[in-house]
């Protein structure tokens, strides 16, 4: 059965919503990249983390998931259709928070490099 949402933005909120999960979908938004490339653009991130987040996402139809067989258990990541029709809500998001870090946050994000791609 599926879950009764009480409006469309918790819908979006409850299946991206994590902080994870976020940073995975803005760095997967231009680019397929690897398990590594994915950890080292996420700083702080454990490799379980990582994986649970990808898990979810493919789960959800935002990520799929290649094995490139060009070396054992090398393995490609990159966002869907769908995945990719977040694409304005993830660039709204990060506008926002770049607008909006001065009422909320001290100092520079932690991924700076976010408000530059």
């Amino acid at each position: 059965m599926k879950k009764r949402y009480l409006c469309p933005a918790e819908l979006t909120v409850g299946l991206i919503g994590s902080k994870w999960r976020i940073i995975v979908l803005w760095n997967l938004r231009k680019k397929t990249r690897n398990f590594n490339e994915l950890r080292r653009l996420t700083p702080g991130i454990s490799a379980t983390n990582l994986s649970l987040a990808l898990k979810h996402l493919q789960g959800l139809g935002l990520v799929e998931r290649e094995e490139t067989g060009a070396a054992r258990g090398e393995v490609n990541y990159s966002m869907t259709s769908r995945g990719q029709s977040l694409d304005a809500v993830l660039k709204a998001l990060v506008r926002w928070g770049i607008d909006n870090r001065p009422h909320y946050a001290s100092g520079p994000f932690g991924m700076e490099a976010l408000s530059r791609r």
